[in-house]
């Protein structure tokens, strides 16, 4: 079930129009995908809407492509490149969060396709401004530090661009790398992301998605999720992302 609020669009549409809604409503669905050849059409889709990004992809990563990851629970999950479990390919409950939290220049756009649908799996959507709404002041000026681990230096979790509050967010990628580095978080911190966490499940819609719907959305501003998938399910969602606008930059 899709919920009105959400703008929906029958492919195949516009790329000028599902920009401008993305600016506006920041996560749309386009209807009526077309199932054959799904992984080129999926890349030309995008390719008309931004720059795509390999980021995170590797060897080892469950593409099609060279750019369509494969959302769906293997027999026996992929691991990255250090060893780690790939969640988008378990069954585990995937809390909501934020794509390319480990990448310096985090992409603005995602979009996933659904080609296998499981009426039993919610897809989660929860956009920044209901999340900031539920979460205290004094944690939001927490999420405004750069004391979050990343790769290449600490981060703020919140920053603003053009007056408006954006995020970058991924508890579990954030907690690997905690525990793989032994950094100690400090403990209004650790309070901030345990209220930030309450938080995204307090505002969180949830939707269940159907055959041949893409989810869009705007990764700076809307986090997604998913509920746990029962054994034996066959969904298969495919995802891309890319960077609607011209130019490559990071607002953290």
């Amino acid at each position: 079930m899709i919920p009105a609020s959400l703008p929906r669009f029958a492919y195949p549409c516009s790329p000028a129009a599902i920009l401008e809604m993305l600016d506006v409503h920041r996560a749309l669905v386009i209807e009526n995908f077309p199932m054959s050849d799904s992984q080129d059409e999926l890349i030309r889709w995008a390719e008309s809407l931004g720059k795509l990004s390999t980021h995170g992809i590797g060897k080892k990563s469950n593409v099609e492509g060279g750019f369509v990851h494969l959302v769906q629970p293997l027999k026996e999950p992929r691991q990255d490149a250090y060893g780690n479990i790939v969640r988008s390919t378990t069954r585990v409950e995937m809390a909501c969060h934020t794509d390319d939290y480990f990448s310096q220049y985090p992409i603005d756009t995602m979009a996933l396709l659904c080609c296998e649908e499981d009426a039993a799996v919610e897809s989660h959507i929860a956009w920044l401004p209901a999340v900031l709404a539920v979460l205290p002041a004094h944690h939001t000026g927490v999420l405004r530090r750069a004391i979050f681990p990343t790769p290449f230096g600490h981060v703020p979790i919140l920053t603003t661009i053009e007056r408006e509050t954006v995020i970058r967010y991924d508890g579990y990628e954030m907690g690997k790398m905690i525990a793989s580095r032994c950094y100690i978080l400090e403990k209004d911190g650790e309070a901030a992301i345990d209220a930030l966490q309450k938080s995204l499940r307090e505002a969180a819609e949830r939707i269940v998605l159907r055959r041949g719907q893409c989810l869009v959305l705007d990764n700076h501003r809307v986090l997604h999720g998913r509920s746990a998938i029962p054994e034996g399910s066959g969904r298969l969602l495919k995802r891309i992302r890319f960077h609607r606008h011209a130019a490559i930059r990071s607002p953290f």
